[in-house]
């Protein structure tokens, strides 16, 4: 190939919203997809940024050298991963998942 690789990352997130709606007025399904996709579609960017600007500094705090090292070893042998990784692709797919304890209208 080109010399490039591309990853692909999935994350998933369980987490709670703060209530800013009085208390016993359940939010609906239709609102919890809304800040499930809100959410996950900020996640996706931020964490595509953070992946860039690694990339172009040739930082790899993520490790993503030791999968290619230990899944390809004799690709890995013949290869310089500071000239490949700045060339590296991202997939990523965030799932978000709000928990709550009310009802759904």
């Amino acid at each position: 190939g080109d010399g490039s690789y591309t990853f692909e990352i999935q994350v998933r997130v369980d987490g709670a919203l703060r209530e800013t709606r009085p208390k016993n007025v359940p939010i609906t399904r239709a609102e919890k997809q809304r800040y499930e996709e809100a959410v996950e579609a900020s996640l996706k960017k931020k964490i595509q940024l953070l992946l860039e600007k690694l990339t172009k500094v040739n930082s790899d705090p993520v490790g993503f050298g030791r999968k290619v090292r230990a899944n390809y070893p004799k690709r890995w042998e013949q290869m310089n991963w500071h000239e490949v990784y700045p060339n590296s692709k991202f997939r990523v797919e965030v799932n978000f998942k709000y928990l709550n304890t009310g009802v759904y209208q």
